[in-house]
Parts: structure tokens; C-alpha cells; sequence
């Protein structure tokens, strides 16, 4: 329920989230600081050549060896996201690279890992937002039977190194309903 002063109160649809626009925050933690219960389910990870969309955010070659890691957060199972990540093997290591095919939950969180593990840090990311159609989901856990007129939001991320060098892509869909995003936004004024 959202109470509006003066207005009334309103049924939210889905979970509603805020955050600084400017911090690049780990999905779980986001999920848990706003009192969200989420499970994590890996739907497949393995060392694949690297899609050409990810070879283009990760500045790699096509078909590099990467590790793709499909998830999905729940919460009462409902799917709240759906999300696939892609690191360069190069980035990972060989050896970490297989671990995280073997135990993917060693990647949450995305961020901890990469830095302890890995020997990079996450200084900045670039999101780009889209609409997509549910039929496009590229996720092996999303339903096929989904209407192709339904909209989904897509963000297309990538994680940046402090030299800007791409780290990381994330692929996210968020399907209908099951969450919703509010923007305050100020506008400045120039006063003579």
C-alpha cells in the first residue's frame, strides 16, 4: 500500500525499489535492504564462446571463452528477475573460471567475488534500459509460453574496472509485475 498525503492510498504492484541512481548496488543486497526475501536459482552455468552481444560490451573477441551464468532471484516462487552474467575466462582465471561452472553460488556477490577473488573492482557500470518483448527473454528458465505483445524491461550492463575497462555484462529482465522502479527527479533553475 502507498499512502499519498492529501490523496489517498494506492494497491503497489510488484516490489518497489529505490536507490541512487548513481551507486551501483548488488542486486541481492538491493532485494534485502528494501526487506525483500530472495532465493537465488542458478538455471545453468558453463565456459562458452562469447555471444557477439557480449563480446561487444566485454571488448573481446567473439567467441572468447567466457563464464555465463543464467539466474534468476524469487521470492515466493515468483520470479522477480531473470538475469545472465558474462565474465572473460581472462578476467576470472582459468581455475576460478571452473569453479564458478562447478559452485556458481561463489558468485554472490558479483562484486565481493570479483575483488577477492579476481583482483578487480567494480569502479563504475554503464546500464542502458530497453523495452523487450517476453518472448525475446534469452533465459533458459523463462517461460516460452509467454504472450510475444508482452513488455518486459531490459538493462544491458556493464561493470567497469578504474581504468574503464569492461569487466563484466549483465543481461537483466524484470518481468511484469513483479517489481516496479520510481524516479525523483529535480529540476535545477538559474535565478537572475
Amino acid at each position: 500500500m502507498v499512502q499519498r498525503h492529501g490523496v489517498g492510498n494506492f494497491a503497489a504492484a510488484g516490489i518497489g525499489l529505490t536507490n541512487d541512481l548513481a551507486q551501483a548496488v548488488d542486486l541481492a543486497e538491493l532485494l534485502q535492504r528494501h526487506g525483500t526475501e530472495s532465493e537465488i536459482v542458478f538455471d545453468h552455468v558453463s565456459i562458452a564462446d562469447a555471444a557477439p552481444h557480449a563480446a561487444l560490451h566485454l571488448a573481446i573477441a567473439e567467441g572468447a571463452p567466457v563464464v555465463v551464468t543464467f539466474k534468476r532471484f524469487q521470492s515466493e516462487n515468483a520470479t522477480l528477475v531473470y538475469v545472465a552474467n558474462t565474465i572473460a575466462v581472462d578476467t576470472l582465471g582459468e581455475a576460478l573460471a571452473d569453479e564458478v561452472v562447478e559452485h556458481p553460488e561463489i558468485t554472490e556477490p558479483l562484486f565481493d567475488v570479483l575483488e577477492t577473488r579476481a583482483g578487480v573492482s567494480t569502479c563504475a557500470s554503464l546500464a542502458r534500459l530497453q523495452p523487450e518483448l517476453a518472448s525475446d527473454i534469452d533465459h533458459p528458465a523463462a517461460p516460452i509460453a509467454s504472450a510475444t505483445s508482452t513488455p518486459v524491461l531490459r538493462i544491458d550492463e556493464t561493470g567497469l574496472d578504474v581504468r574503464h575497462h569492461p569487466i563484466w555484462h549483465s543481461r537483466t529482465w524484470f518481468p511484469p509485475g513483479a517489481m516496479s522502479f520510481e524516479l525523483m527527479r529535480h529540476r535545477s533553475r538559474t535565478f537572475a
